[in-house]
This record gives structure tokens, sequence and C-alpha cells, in this order.
């Protein structure tokens, strides 16, 4: 019986995880569509569901926090046939791939050999924020992250250590 049990919830975990850049599609589309002559050819793409998470916090002995995500995605695709990026409008290109949230970018790092964006996805409706995704660009590969879930309970149990602290220090004594 465990090993059958072992097996179901193996499968079921492999169910859960993808190794394809589907989810990105609408925003290569976009940045193709922003940025003509550019390539990119995709290197690694893994796709996870909230199954996983769910096993995690079993994992963690009934910690929450993990089932709090409902995907996360990841893609590395080589960038060929263009110089600058600056140029991009990252908000147009996530609303390509979900028109229903407001994309803001919260994070912008222009260093020489590396360029990081970091934009929320927000639902007014909820007022929430529903997703994030971080662009890295550096050099020739571009990093597409995007995580979505209920960020607010999830920052919630990200700050519950910190509660009740006032940040003031007491070196009296």
């Amino acid at each position: 019986m465990r090993y059958i049990l072992l097996l179901l919830s193996t499968s079921m975990l492999v169910s859960c995880v993808s190794f394809s850049d589907n989810s990105f599609q609408p925003v290569t589309a976009s940045i193709r569509d922003q940025l003509p002559g550019v390539t990119l050819t995709r290197e690694f793409a893994v796709a996870m569901g909230g199954l996983v998470f769910d096993v995690l916090d079993v994992v963690a002995i009934g910690e929450d926090g993990f089932s709090e995500m409902d995907a996360v995605q990841v893609a590395v695709y080589k960038v060929t046939g263009v110089e600058n990026f600056d140029s991009l409008n990252f908000e147009q290109t996530l609303s390509a791939r979900d028109r229903h949230l407001h994309w803001d970018t919260v994070v912008r790092v222009r260093e020489e050999s590396e360029k990081v964006w970091v934009l929320l996805g927000m639902d007014y409706g909820k007022a929430s924020v529903e997703a994030v995704s971080i662009f890295v660009l550096d050099n020739d590969e571009l990093v597409l992250i995007n995580v979505t879930g209920e960020f607010n309970e999830l920052l919630e149990y990200a700050l519950e250590p910190a509660h009740g602290y006032t940040g003031i220090a007491d070196f009296s004594g």
C-alpha cells in the first residue's frame, strides 16, 4: 500500500511540472513585435503548478506559505539580433500575457553587463498583487521568471516573524 501511495504522489507531482515555455509565448511574441529583428531561442524552461507547493507545505511539517503560490515559470532564451532592450515596454509585454492585471515596474537595474526588471501584476478589483515577473538580460541571455499566487497572504506569512517588532534596537544594556 505504501508503494502505491508513493507512486501515486510521485506521478501527481510530475504531472504538475512541465518543461515547456508555452506560458511565455505571448511575452516572447510581444518582445518580437516591439524589437523587430530580435531572435529568442529557448535554452531551458520549467513550469511548476500548485500541487508541488502544497506538497512542500506538507514536507515543511505544517508550515504554510508555499501553497499560496499557484505557479512558477522560468525560461531562458538566447538573444540575438538586438543590442538594446531599453526601448522595450515590459508592461505592454506582460499585458499580452494577462490582460486582467495592471503591470508596474517596481525595480529596474541597469548595469553594464546585466539588466534587471521586476514587475508586479495587480488586480485592482481585488486590491491585491497576483503576480511577480522578473526579466534578467545578461549579455546574450534573457531569463524570464513569473510567479503567480496569493501574494497578499504570502507577504503576511513572510512578515509574521517580524510581528510586534518595532525596529528600534535597545543598546542600553
